[in-house]
């Protein structure tokens, strides 16, 4: 199948998922792809129990894709901890030196190598709220820990 169709696909499935849901309805292929893209896909040679058998998982599949993005968009009732110490997500990365996590911003006293937009790090001294002169963040995959200023 091609790349384009493959994204065209997905796109449309995420599009529709939020509808699929409150309306409980199957996806029909037919109906989110053009006559053209159904026939480059190869579609066309497929039987009607064939056909039903794609709009089935393309349905659970839109319902699962939703179920991520769910699951991945609402925030945790339970903090994610590591070593009995709350883990928080660094937010924003600038050249191995400024980062943004909960919402503060730290300064690398030196460099802060591999530690990167979306990785965990616990806080070994210092504050996460910024109430802090300095800090020691260690990365919660590498276990690389780095000293940063608390801006």
């Amino acid at each position: 199948m091609p790349r384009m169709a493959v994204l065209l696909v997905a796109i449309v499935v995420l599009s529709l998922a939020t509808e699929l849901r409150a309306q409980e309805t199957i996806l029909h292929i037919q109906d989110l792809a053009t006559a053209q893209e159904f026939q480059h896909m190869g579609l066309g040679k497929l039987t009607e129990a064939e056909l039903d058998s794609l709009n089935s998982w393309l349905t659970r599949f839109a319902m699962a894709i939703t179920q991520i993005a769910s699951d991945n968009s609402a925030p945790s009732a339970t903090p994610r901890m590591y070593a009995g110490k709350r883990v928080y997500i660094i937010e924003a990365a600038v050249n191995d030196e400024t980062f943004i996590i909960n919402g503060e911003v730290y300064e690398a006293k030196t460099y802060c190598f591999g530690f990167d937009k979306g990785d965990g790090v616990v806080f070994l001294e210092g504050s996460p709220f910024g109430a802090c002169a300095t800090a020691k963040i260690m990365h919660i995959r590498t276990k690389k820990t780095c000293h940063v200023w608390c801006e």
